[in-house]
């Protein structure tokens, strides 16, 4: 049985006119393998040897201890009480393995996508931008919409309820309608409580949302990757647009962001 990368190699040489004797010296394997493998176009099927670690049979008691918050030494002398005989750093280990497994299970996100007109996306980044000798602050707001990744991008100087509503409002314009659903993070000018259970929303927000008839959803606290489609794209308006720019007036860039996104928007 050859590896799955020395069954390619001979394909993939054999595929470029080199003989099977040429392929054969060149992989360190028989003459014979090489014709065998030529005539299976099925590559070889693997058997994975199965490690048992000698703590597996314990794992759902070291959960519930880590659970209970057990440390390693307790863990240990609990597990030695029910027939464990080996070391303790080999509970440490296992138990390092349990909570590293446990911590990357929490980070995994699962990519989804929604159907046109269900869901949109917004959210807003700082930039320091030299104009007129000076550098000033502005807000890159974006909305997005989830389906098709069509984008809206404009600027505003503060960052209040009012200026991110009208930001959203002038995207609902540009698009020309809204998704039914929108996604936000949780800054105090849309969110002033979240709690992953409760939701209290700033009063000018709601209203804003209860007059479009829009259903918010604000992503996971310190999980913004919840609106992943609205996060890397000001990564693009960064590096392609705004570093590196100097301008004479601020109001110089409402032509260039409209420039921006329309060129953006004809990307595939």
């Amino acid at each position: 049985m050859i590896s799955m990368y020395k069954w390619y190699e001979v394909k993939r040489l054999k595929s470029l006119g080199i003989g099977i004797k040429t392929i054969a010296r060149k992989l360190k394997i028989s003459k014979n393998t090489v014709k065998k493998y030529l005539k299976d176009p099925n590559p070889p099927i693997l058997n994975k040897r199965e490690y048992v670690k000698s703590l597996d049979e314990y794992e759902i008691n070291i959960k519930d201890m880590i659970e209970n918050e057990y440390i390693g030494t307790r863990i240990y002398e609990e597990l030695k009480n029910i027939g464990f005989s080996g070391s303790l750093s080999t509970v440490h280990r296992y138990i390092n393995s349990i909570k590293e497994t446990a911590k990357i299970n929490k980070k995994m996100t699962t990519r989804f996508e929604t159907d046109p007109g269900e869901q949109m996306q917004y959210d807003w980044t700082v930039w320091f931008l030299p104009a007129a000798g000076k550098k000033i602050r502005i807000y890159v707001h974006e909305l997005v919409l989830s389906f098709s990744r069509k984008k809206y991008y404009t600027y505003s100087l503060s960052i209040t309820a009012k200026d991110i509503i009208r930001a959203i409002v002038n995207g609902i314009e540009f698009f020309g309608g809204f998704a039914k659903e929108l996604i936000i993070d949780n800054p105090k000018q849309m969110i002033l409580f979240h709690n992953d259970i409760v939701i209290r929303y700033n009063d000018e927000f709601l209203r804003f949302l209860g007059l479009y008839g829009i259903k918010s959803e604000p992503c996971v606290n310190y999980r913004a990757r919840t609106k992943g489609k609205v996060e890397r794209p000001f990564f693009y308006i960064k590096e392609h647009l705004l570093r590196g720019l100097e301008l004479n007036d601020i109001l110089e860039l409402d032509n260039l962001i409209i420039q921006f996104t329309e060129n953006y928007n004809k990307r595939i």
